[in-house]
């Protein structure tokens, strides 16, 4: 049995909340099962900034104290005074929805947006994908690929996108860990849509880090599906 501590994610009319669902540890199926013996993963290891940590903890078991409130009443209070001003926009705003489906929605607009207000003509991107010692055909591969990876198999950009990558990239001495936002400042038109390897040759993404902006080239990077069944990877999407 695989149990989570995250509450379940109804589909349909997403902007409903849904109440029939309960935390997993919560249930009294919970303590018959570990006899109230949990563990607490505690310390943060992908961010530093403890004010934040400590933010992302409370909203986690929905604890919204009045200094939290008060932060992000002013972020929001903030980011209207920039865009009223015009100096940031609603496509630089990274936006959170709770299904994939809106996600993709979501960034098809800012896609058609972007392309109309610089005039940019977007790029179509083909992945390379395969099993891996597995009997798997092209459409189950897909599928799960989907389902695991936040890369899609077909990703469409334009310059003046904002990405995210979904891989620790390498270039040289520079690093951009995964999840890091970027623009994209070039793209190569001549290259063939359906190979990624010579249309990512001219790619270049201007990315936001702690020390400042960089551009980076950026290559195909290759990501194998794990399995749980099986020792090693059963899929890879390039």
């Amino acid at each position: 049995m695989s149990l989570s501590s995250c509450p379940p994610v109804l589909r349909g009319d997403e902007d409903k909340h849904a109440t029939c669902g309960c935390y997993s540890f919560t249930s009294a199926y919970w303590t018959r099962l570990f006899n109230e013996q949990q563990l607490e993963l505690k310390y943060v290891r992908r961010q530093d900034d403890t004010r934040f940590t400590e933010m992302l903890s409370s909203l986690r078991v929905g604890n919204v104290a009045e200094g939290l409130r008060a932060f992000l009443e002013q972020s929001a209070k903030m980011f209207n005074v920039r865009v009223s001003s015009g100096g940031m926009t609603d496509l630089e705003a990274t936006h959170i929805f709770p299904h994939r489906e809106r996600v993709n929605t979501h960034n098809r607009q800012c896609l058609s947006t972007t392309e109309a207000t610089r005039g940019s003509k977007r790029l179509v991107f083909t992945a390379i994908e395969y099993p891996i010692s597995a009997q798997l055909t092209k459409e189950e591969v897909s599928r799960q690929l989907d389902q695991a990876l936040m890369a899609p198999e077909v990703p469409e950009l334009c310059v003046g996108a904002r990405v995210a990558s979904c891989a620790t990239l390498t270039d040289g001495d520079t690093a951009v860990p995964n999840g890091t936002i970027r623009t994209v400042v070039q793209l190569d038109s001549a290259a063939p849509h359906s190979s990624c390897g010579n249309a990512s040759e001219a790619t270049v993404v201007r990315f936001d880090a702690v020390s400042g902006q960089r551009e980076m080239v950026v290559s195909p990077v290759e990501m194998k599906l794990l399995s749980v069944a099986r020792y090693g990877a059963h899929a890879s999407r390039h």
